[in-house]
């Protein structure tokens, strides 16, 4: 009998635990900033059908590419699919081409668009994961940037975004500010003195997240090109060489898509909150700039 008392206590006590740790990981999951802003994007590709150029690419594109403008310019219907560099890298890239070229029918052309910074990372799984969807990650595991134990972590117990929610109310406290500081207004300064870690070395996994990329794109009736999104002129002349590397990797592995080598280093100035983010007072002007570069592939 005391037996059974203890096995029915374990036991209820197990299902407590499972039914909390399930909610946690769901909690953790669903308000984890990535997993909402890759969800998001799954969401607009399949609510945007009719889209015929396509943007990917990070947090530089959302700030650099007008969409009402560049629509007006191209005539075309634009869909702007940014993430973020830092969080979702080509990993989330790769990811939301996939589903783009699934669900879209009138496309013509498909814009990436990332800033070097992103090649200072390795695979980022948290990307990876948070815009997977329904797709299959058979590619992936054979080219050794995941795991069974990644899946296990990152998406069925979502480990990192567990303990990303604990801090997460503290983060967004110390965030609450109304005042904006940028390079324009004199608030940021120039970064020459700063060490940008990002730009002190290239990911180990960056040639096969470019190479399973360009294959996506093998053999399909659409235009694709890759242009980097604009970078603060102190940080460009500063890692000069790095970057250099990062486009002699590029032109080395794209074989279907077209590398446009024509770069955007604007200088205080223009620049926003960050070493590549534009003013929005230079939007306008920037979205122009672009188009006139992209425009022979529209």
């Amino acid at each position: 009998m005391k037996f059974k008392k203890w096995f029915l206590l374990v036991s209820v006590l197990t299902m407590t635990l499972l039914l909390l740790l399930g909610n946690l990981v769901y909690l953790s999951t669903t308000q984890n900033l990535l997993y909402q802003q890759g969800q998001k994007r799954i969401k607009d590709i399949t609510s945007n059908k009719d889209a015929e150029i396509v943007f990917l690419g990070d947090s530089s594109l959302a700030n650099a590419i007008n969409n009402t403008l560049f629509e007006q310019l191209s005539n075309k219907k634009v869909l702007n699919l940014w993430l973020t560099g830092g969080g979702h890298n080509l990993a989330s890239t790769y990811n939301l081409l996939r589903h783009t070229l699934k669900e879209k029918k009138k496309i013509q052309t498909i814009i990436i668009m990332h800033t070097p910074s992103i090649y200072g990372y390795d695979f980022l799984l948290g990307g990876y994961f948070s815009t997977l969807g329904d797709l299959d990650s058979d590619t992936a595991r054979k080219n050794g940037l995941l795991g069974y134990k990644d899946f296990l972590g990152f998406y069925v117990l979502n480990l990192p975004g567990i303990k990303e929610y604990f801090t997460m109310k503290q983060v967004e406290k110390n965030q609450q500010t109304t005042e904006t500081w940028t390079f324009k207004n004199g608030k940021l300064t120039r970064p020459v003195n700063q060490v940008q870690r990002e730009y002190l070395k290239i990911g180990i996994s960056k040639q096969s997240e470019l190479k399973m990329i360009d294959n996506l794109v093998k053999d399909k009736n659409i235009t694709v090109v890759y242009i980097q999104g604009p970078l603060h002129h102190d940080v460009a002349t500063k890692y000069h060489d790095i970057i250099k590397q990062q486009q002699d990797l590029i032109k080395k592995t794209f074989k279907n898509i077209t590398f446009i080598e024509s770069y955007t280093y604007p200088e205080n100035e223009h620049m926003g909150n960050t070493i590549d983010h534009v003013d929005k007072s230079y939007k306008d002007s920037i979205t122009k700039l672009y188009y006139n570069r992209l425009k022979q592939y529209l």
